[in-house]
Parts: C-alpha cells; sequence; structure tokens
C-alpha cells in the first residue's frame, strides 16, 4: 500500500510540472470553444468527450490554471484505468492481490509517457476497460449484458471514432464465442444491436441539445482523416517501446507464442472456454489490430497496446498473486532481482527524463500572452496554447490531417483586422506555406525566441522607409545597442517609452548605427518589455523523443 500512495504522489507531481505536448493544448482549446460559445467562429471537433471536458475549461482562470485542472483530472483517470486493468484482469481491487496489480499498472512506463496526459487515448482505454469488464466479469442476465455492450459501443464511437477498431471485432468475438447454439448467439446479437440503436438515439438526442455532429458525420469525417493521412510504418514506435519496457515487450512475445499454443490445442471456443488467460489474450490481440491498423500509430497509441497486454499478464499471473505463492520456487531471489532490474531500471530512468521535461517556461508564455494582449486580441500558435484568448481565424490547428489546406491556402494573407499582436511559435508553423513564414519574418519581432509580436525591425539605412502598422495599439521603442539614436514617425520624433500607433502605413527612420526596434506591448504595459535570447524554437517538444 505505501508503494502504491508513493507511486500516485509521484506521478500527480509529474503531472503537475512535466511539459505539455501539442495534443493535449489542442484538447484543450476544443474543449474551452464548447465552453465559451465560441463554436460558430472557431473550429472544434464534435466528438462528444469534449464535452464534459468543456465542464473543466469552465474553471481556469488564466491558461496555466486551465490546463493544471485538466492535467489532474487525466491524472485520476490514470489510476481509474489502472483500477479497472486490474478488475478486468480478474482480479479484486479491494486486496491485498489488487493492489499489487495495481502497483504494476502504476510502473508502466508507456503509461507514464502518455496516460499522464490529456489525450483522448486514455478515454479510450476507459472505454475500453468498461466493455471487458461488463463482457466478463459481471453476472448479470447475458442479454442485458449484450444490450449494455451495444449501447456503450456506441457511446465510445461518438467520443472517439477511431475506437471502432476496438469495439466491433470484440462484438463479433463475444457474439460468435458466447455458449450456447446459433439461436442464442443470435439473440445476443439483437440485444447488442438493440442496445447500439439506443446508444445512437442517445447521442442523436444531445445532439439535438447541444449540436453534436451526427455519428455519420463522425465517421465520415474520420474516413476522409484515415485516408488523407501522410501514414508511416509502426516499427520505429513499437522501437521505443523495447526501450522503456524490454520485460513488457518479451511478455507481450510471450503472450503470443502462449496464445497461439493454446488455440491450437483446444480451438478457438474450446480455448476461450478452458483455458486460463486465453480470452484476455484474445483481448491484447484485438488492441494489437488496432494498433496496426492505425494509418498514424504514433507513441502515444502505445497506452491501449499496453493496457491489453497488461490485462492478460494479470489474469495469467493472478496464481502468482496469492500469499506464499513463490515458497516453493527456487532461485527466487534472482528471478525477483531480475524481473525487477529488467522493468523498474528502465522505468525509472523514463521518469527521471520525464521530469526533467517541465511547463514551467510553457506557464511563463502563457502569462506573458495574457500580459501583452487584451481578452479581445487574438493569439495564434496553430495548437491552442493560450485557451484565454481566441484564434484570429476559424481553422485555428495546424496538425498532419490538415496541413496541406495551409500549404493550399496561406492563413495570415486574409486576416484583415483579425492580424494577432502575438504568436507563439511551435515546430508547426513549419507546416506553413512560404509565404506565412515571409509575413511572419517581416513582421514580427523576435522579444524571445518563443515569444513573438508585431513590429518593426531595426532599419539599415537612416532614410524614411515605409513601415505598415498591421494593428492599433500600444507599441513601444526598445534599445538594440546601447545609446540608442533618434526614432522618427512620420517625420516626427518618437518618444522613448509606449506610445500608440494606428493602423496603416507610416514612414519609420531611425540611426542604424544605434538602432531601436518597436514592439507591441499590449493594453497594460507600463514599460517597455526587455528582449533576450531566452527559450525555445518551438514552444512544445518535437514529438519522439518522449
Amino acid at each position: 500500500m505505501a508503494a502504491l500512495c508513493g507511486l500516485m504522489a509521484l506521478s500527480f507531481a509529474l503531472a503537475m510540472t512535466r511539459v505539455y505536448q501539442v495534443d493535449e493544448a489542442q484538447t484543450v482549446y476544443m474543449a474551452t470553444v464548447l465552453a465559451k460559445g465560441w463554436t460558430g467562429s472557431l473550429f472544434t471537433s464534435g466528438q462528444l468527450h469534449l464535452y464534459p471536458l468543456s465542464l473543466l475549461a469552465r474553471i481556469g482562470s488564466s491558461s496555466a490554471t486551465t490546463f493544471l485542472v485538466f492535467r489532474a483530472c487525466f491524472w485520476a483517470l490514470f489510476w481509474v484505468n489502472a483500477a479497472l486493468a486490474v478488475r478486468a484482469s480478474g482480479l479484486r481491487v479491494r486486496s491485498s492481490q489488487g493492489v499489487k496489480g495495481l502497483v504494476l499498472m502504476g510502473t508502466l512506463a508507456p503509461w507514464w509517457g502518455y496516460a499522464l496526459e490529456c489525450r483522448h487515448d486514455n478515454i479510450l482505454i476507459t472505454g475500453l476497460l468498461v466493455l471487458w469488464i461488463l463482457a466478463r466479469r459481471t453476472r448479470m442476465d447475458r442479454d442485458r449484458v449484450f444490450l449494455g455492450l451495444g449501447f456503450v459501443s456506441l457511446l465510445l464511437h461518438a467520443c472517439l471514432f477511431k475506437a471502432i477498431a476496438l469495439w466491433a471485432p470484440l462484438a463479433v468475438l463475444w457474439v460468435y464465442l458466447e455458449p450456447g447454439g446459433w439461436g442464442t448467439r443470435a439473440r445476443r446479437a439483437g440485444a447488442w444491436f438493440l442496445g447500439a440503436a439506443g446508444g445512437y438515439l442517445a447521442c442523436q438526442a444531445f445532439k439535438a441539445l447541444v449540436g453534436n455532429p451526427s455519428l455519420a458525420g463522425n465517421g465520415q469525417g474520420a474516413l476522409q482523416v484515415a485516408a488523407s493521412a501522410e501514414r508511416f510504418a509502426p516499427w520505429n514506435t513499437l522501437r521505443m517501446l523495447l526501450g522503456t519496457s524490454p520485460l513488457l515487450v518479451a511478455a507481450m512475445g510471450g503472450l503470443l507464442l502462449l496464445g497461439a499454443m493454446q488455440l491450437r490445442r483446444r480451438g478457438l471456443r474450446g480455448a476461450w472456454e478452458a483455458e486460463a488467460g486465453f480470452p484476455e489474450i484474445l483481448l491484447f490481440v484485438v488492441c494489437a489490430f488496432a494498433f496496426f491498423v492505425n494509418p498514424t500509430p504514433f507513441p502515444y497509441n502505445l497506452a491501449v497496446l499496453t493496457t491489453g497486454a497488461m490485462v492478460a499478464l494479470l489474469a495469467l499471473g493472478r496464481p502468482w498473486f496469492e500469499p506464499g505463492a513463490f515458497n516453493a520456487v527456487r532461485g527466487l531471489p534472482f528471478l525477483i532481482s531480475s524481473g525487477l532490474l529488467l522493468h523498474l531500471t528502465p522505468w525509472t530512468l523514463r521518469v527521471a527524463e520525464l521530469f526533467s521535461l517541465t511547463n514551467e517556461r510553457q506557464e511563463e508564455i502563457m502569462a506573458m500572452t495574457e500580459a501583452f494582449t487584451g481578452p479581445e486580441d487574438p493569439v495564434f500558435d496553430g495548437i491552442g496554447m493560450v485557451p484565454t484568448r481566441r484564434a484570429p481565424t476559424y481553422e485555428w490547428v495546424i496538425n498532419w490531417a490538415n496541413q496541406g489546406r495551409f500549404r493550399e491556402h496561406p492563413l495570415f494573407a486574409g486576416l484583415g483586422d483579425q492580424v494577432p499582436p502575438v504568436v507563439l511559435p511551435s515546430y508547426r508553423l513549419g507546416y506553413l506555406p512560404p509565404s506565412d513564414r515571409a509575413f511572419l519574418s517581416a513582421n514580427y519581432l523576435l522579444l524571445h525566441k518563443d515569444f513573438w509580436v508585431l513590429g518593426a525591425s531595426p532599419r539599415a539605412s537612416a532614410e524614411p522607409g515605409t513601415w505598415t502598422c498591421l494593428r492599433s495599439g500600444r507599441y513601444a521603442l526598445i534599445p538594440i545597442r546601447p545609446n540608442p539614436g533618434p526614432v522618427t514617425l512620420d517625420g516626427k520624433p518618437l518618444p522613448r517609452g509606449i506610445t500608440w500607433i494606428a493602423k496603416g502605413p507610416h514612414q519609420l527612420a531611425m540611426d542604424p548605427a544605434a538602432p531601436s526596434a518597436l514592439s507591441w506591448v499590449g493594453p497594460t504595459a507600463q514599460t517597455p518589455p526587455t528582449p533576450g535570447n531566452d527559450g525555445a524554437p518551438s514552444l512544445c517538444p518535437v514529438p519522439g523523443g518522449f
């Protein structure tokens, strides 16, 4: 129990401090769009899970607080999913065996990497485990069980369209392997479809209340995204799993070998009914199927794959959780030490790496952005890192699915009055076309590597040149070198300090030997900002190394 409490405390500390990923920012921002009623002017997904998340978006008074609220919620979901996985394996959560199972789930490296983040895959894990518990661990009448399975499957599909790769093959297995004749199976299938129809109607009723897109539209959109996505093989992702969980990878291979032996010995139906752990091995196989058919198997998809593997391992290892189970095992100290070395050492190294990637700088940038903008000023970053500010355009998110659209239709050329005074760089700005990147270079000043504001860079000539102010507001002169020279705007000396400048073309002149930069400072700043060379070129880390 002490180990479990320690893991819970350690995971909470990590959830509160580790760096935010771009997909998390996207989730938080889409939920905020729903919470603030911005759906008419800003894109958000119609997936059902965003609606309860939108309630969280109402809690935080600042962007940093909002992100912490979401992280706390997903930390709680992490341990709910751990308890569900233990129950799905057949162990009682409130027992010494269940606590041991929770500790094992709590030292799963891919979960620490991704299951503490604000990702939809963690909600997918919840739905998957609820389905398995309902199908295998409840004692209700079987017709009612299948009614519930159909209902939950459709709700899960409305939350996450890719869940079909899990619930559809599971539904086929459950019906086909149900004890009894074909008449019984037909009745179970009918109950499943009746429950699915109820789930569909419930989703449609919710749609009528909040305007959520229909399930059909959700599925069509998913197919379009899957068809247009740039596919890649899963081998690099699996190589990451091998580096962080070598013992689990070996155990996953053992599960497949054991399942094949059980299948050969008894056949599918016989193994399902008589072989210990075989149903849970099939659950793992379904999770592996969903992973491999995914056109873009990113590392965070490992969370679902390893969940299926751990449920199977816990189910097979139930006898070893009993008190005294290892008393008769020879070489027990060697086995335990080897297992701990192979399991806990990579996990410890992984957790230490995750703690080294903090969100401190990101929260500083969030606060700086809110200080440099008013509530109505737009901010652009392509990911949604500042949910207290609107994006300047309906298509505000840049990702692997829509990057082609941004390359074909430049973003900044048609913004007009919605030109953002602050742009936060991330690697996803690299998806923008050359014209947009040239616009950013010409019109934004890098106060920091990760914080860009509207303004004018130092002039190379003393002759007046045209500078177009894209947004009316308060600007400040920032000296580039000590003892800056005079600056004129439209032929008049521009005072040091903060000055209101109207939108439109202006004649700007300065001494190139002692230049200054002109920087947007927002509605409330009292002193000019101090530029620096700190920060990173990307506000969020590039995926692949964590």
